[in-house]
């Protein structure tokens, strides 16, 4: 019976035929394997055959594969993105463990003279894994619209990821999390945590259609006050690579130096650490109001004052700091006597994400009371 062939609609197959009299009847696939033209023998170094070769004093025909770049781009063949890939989505060998085969089949393509070899593991490493996406739910069964998600996107030779896309602030509670990595990673090498001490239980899985590794998990949100708390994880891909190491402030990064190989070393490029990108404002309180006078500082909910004993300011001049670290403040106002009070001191409002303001008005005697609203919760009065 003949051996069973392998589906050539593979798309990681190599191969060439080597049975036409005339050069344009053979054929090399794909075109990236370099191989020598016209009949395709080789010299030893590059795609051909040796049909030279010897094996225990028999004569035998050596079929060879060499200078494989399994980094080209993926759309090589159409010339759409020529060249190599920057990321190991884009690849035609995207990085995992692949099963090579070895299948020789006689000019004539005659089924019973077929060979079919036994698979044998091979590792593609030719970039380093990052976290490419971070998405937070609310709890309950299956997966809801996110209430946080952040992700990098390619713009030619760049990763860029300005910002989260979505961002809702969290209160406290549970939450499901899904971190989708670049790669295959090491499914006994992940772990994910929160900066107040808060581990996340995550799961690993490989999805074959992206050769990408997904973690699925539960995080717990727990905090007294509004806070903005940091994500942190790290991992390895299945060739001992650490995560790409990125923070806070990181906008981009440059595949071409931080995600592949050195062309002149082979050394993998960038540094592997800990991811820290990721955080979530989490809002279960109130604004905060400060004040600093010359060496006396208060700080409100603690020492708000009263309508009837406001805190005294030995001075006409102090710092105010409004701070809401949750959804973001609103508006901040001051008046004079009263809510509502004229004449109006001044009055700050925002639209957008605004988390901190620090102003310095200057105040006759008198009584004045502080509003600080926040975009998701009552206003925090203060009086001085």
């Amino acid at each position: 019976m003949p051996n069973q062939l392998p589906d050539l609609s593979d798309p990681f197959r190599a191969e060439f035929d080597y049975g036409g009299s005339t050069a344009e009847n053979d054929n090399a696939f794909p075109p990236f394997i370099n191989n020598t033209g016209g009949l395709y023998k080789s010299d030893g170094q590059r795609t051909g055959l040796l049909p030279e070769g010897s094996l225990e004093f028999k004569p035998i025909t050596n079929f060879v594969f060499n200078q494989w770049n399994t980094r080209i781009n993926k759309n090589f063949q159409n010339e759409l993105v020529p060249g190599l890939a920057y990321r190991s989505q884009d690849a035609a060998y995207p990085d995992g463990e692949y099963a090579l085969l070895a299948v020789a089949e006689s000019v004539d393509r005659d089924p019973n003279e077929m060979f079919v070899s036994s698979p044998v593991l091979v590792g593609i490493d030719n970039f380093r894994p990052y976290l490419e996406d971070v998405k937070v739910f609310n709890s309950g069964p299956g997966f809801s619209t996110p209430v946080y998600h952040r992700f990098w996107s390619l713009n030619g030779e760049v990763l860029g990821s300005t910002g989260p896309f979505t961002e809702t602030p969290l209160t406290n509670g549970e939450y499901n999390a899904v971190f989708t990595f670049s790669e295959q990673m090491d499914k006994n090498l992940i772990s994910a945590w929160l900066d107040n001490g808060t581990s996340i239980t995550t799961e690993l899985f490989y999805d074959t259609a992206t050769h990408k590794s997904k973690a699925e998990g539960h995080l717990g949100i727990y905090s007294p006050q509004d806070a903005l708390v940091s994500l942190l994880v790290t991992s390895t891909d299945i060739a001992a690579k650490g995560l790409l190491e990125l923070y806070p402030w990181r906008t981009e990064i440059l595949p071409a130096a931080e995600l592949t190989r050195d062309p002149a070393t082979g050394r993998m490029q960038g540094m592997g650490g800990i991811d820290r990108l990721h955080s979530f404002r989490v809002e279960v309180s109130s604004p905060v109001i400060t004040w600093t006078a010359r060496d006396t500082g208060y700080s409100c909910p603690g020492d708000c004052g009263t309508e009837a004993a406001p805190i005294n300011l030995p001075v006409n001049q102090a710092r105010f700091t409004y701070t809401d670290s949750g959804s973001g403040l609103a508006a901040v106002t001051i008046y004079k006597d009263a809510i509502g009070g004229e004449p109006l001191v001044s009055t700050w409002t925002y639209t957008g994400n605004t988390y901190t303001l620090s102003a310095e008005p200057t105040l006759a005697d008198g009584k004045y009371v502080q509003e600080s609203t926040a975009r998701a919760t009552l206003p925090l009065k203060g009086w001085v």
